[in-house]
């Protein structure tokens, strides 16, 4: 598997075996994002508006 972002002139590229679970692939997003100049807080808050965006779809549908 492989992850890759590019961010105006740099990409950065991520190479993980195939058989990775679902949190070393976020752990792995998580630090391209944060190369790519986006704070942690920002992630954080993303990530808290987004599972509040899914519990509420998941309770009223």
């Amino acid at each position: 598997m492989q992850i890759s972002l590019k961010h105006y002139e740099i990409k950065v590229t991520i190479d993980m075996p195939d058989d990775v679970s679902l949190d070393e692939v976020f752990d792995q997003f998580n630090a391209l994002l944060i190369s790519a100049t986006f704070q942690q807080i920002s992630i954080d808050n993303w990530i808290i508006d987004k599972a509040e965006q899914l519990k509420n779809d998941t309770l009223c549908g």
